[in-house]
């Protein structure tokens, strides 16, 4: 058993309650905002490395104890973000040992599962996948692993990175995009201008928003060349659309196209008081490149997850949130469709 103590989630951040308050509540009656406090902030990732065995991992709302808990200054800016939470501080020897006792539990039957040894780095890849409340979404059921729409650009990104693709025959280029990305494409470089390449598609949901976010990340992410896809169309995302995409006798084709390329598609429905700090949340999220914004209105955001399980975690880290804001995500993805109740437990419902 671990030792718990009183902590608070704020913007994306856990920290320690200072020792002078007696609770979170007393912090935000006490205090005249915005105010500055040093705190303790608690990490998912220590960053301790070593080559044969993790450490320094874990899953909120488990930290560790035995690591030096950084000091940093922190400005409250608004005491309405601030959300009480009871975390449970371990030892690395506690971890280990109950999350041994998860992984016999919860990993069976899961074929990326290898039986543990005796040794700790027998445990190596569960820390990050696998919470001491029994909640993975990296399960794997199927011999052929999941596709997964942003893995795969960074795998394309870093062969254009080794060879410019403004050097590349435009069939070569086309080709790799529809092997790694499933997006079809026709297309000829500009004859003026070889770094760009034409391309045209039919006018296509999946195609048309993983397109854009295929140009945006390379804009932002491969800097190593002035490679860009050109391309000449109108595409705006509805509410209208999303509820016909998302209609019951549609749901088969989504599967499909999610398996396809890689990707899902999340309806995150929340309190409308909450809707400023759950975009605002959401937002930082997509700085990441890994989810893409396609539609909101208050109290409704609809997601492209371009890293479906890798996304559904970032949400999980977000549950004091979430949880206040009544929040429940229902993910059309590879498996079919799943709903949440958001939450650190994410029952399904």
């Amino acid at each position: 058993m671990g030792e718990f103590r009183e902590a608070f989630y704020y913007r994306d951040g856990y920290y320690l309650l200072p020792d002078k308050f007696e609770s979170v509540s007393d912090l935000v009656s006490s205090t005249f905002f915005p105010s500055t406090f040093k705190l303790k902030i608690l990490l998912e990732d220590n960053g301790i490395r070593s080559l044969f065995s993790q450490k320094g991992i874990c899953i909120a709302p488990c930290f560790y104890k035995d690591y030096k808990l950084h000091e940093v200054e922190l400005t409250v800016e608004d005491a309405a973000d601030i959300y009480p939470v009871r975390v449970e501080l371990l030892s690395q020897s506690e971890y280990n040992a109950r999350l041994r006792e998860v992984i016999g539990n919860v990993c069976p039957g899961c074929t990326r599962y290898t039986p543990l040894t005796k040794r700790d780095s027998s445990l190596k890849g569960h820390y990050e996948e696998v919470s001491l409340n029994s909640v993975c979404f990296y399960r794997q059921e199927t011999k052929e692993p999941p596709q997964v729409f942003y893995y795969n650009m960074i795998r394309l990104f870093e062969s254009w990175h080794k060879q410019d693709p403004s050097t590349v025959p435009a069939d070569i280029i086309l080709k790799s995009m529809k092997i790694a990305l499933g997006l079809e494409f026709k297309g000829e470089k500009d004859p003026a201008d070889a770094s760009k390449l034409n391309i045209t598609f039919e006018p296509d949901f999946f195609i048309g928003v993983l397109t854009d976010h295929l140009e945006n990340c390379l804009e932002k992410m491969l800097r190593s060349t002035n490679f860009r896809l050109v391309y000449d169309h109108e595409f705006t995302v509805s509410k209208d659309l999303i509820e016909s995409i998302l209609k019951e006798e549609n749901l088969p084709n989504v599967k499909e196209r999610c398996i396809k390329h890689g990707v899902a598609i999340a309806v995150l429905d929340y309190d409308t008081a909450k809707s400023r700090q759950v975009e605002n949340s959401i937002l930082n999220l997509e700085r990441y490149l890994c989810v893409r914004n396609l539609y909101q209105e208050p109290g409704k955001t609809v997601l492209m997850l371009l890293d479906e399980r890798g996304v559904l975690k970032a949400l999980n880290y977000r549950s004091p949130l979430f949880e206040n804001a009544n929040a429940i995500v229902t993910v059309y993805g590879q498996t079919g469709v799943n709903k949440y109740k958001m939450s650190y437990d994410m029952k399904k419902i």
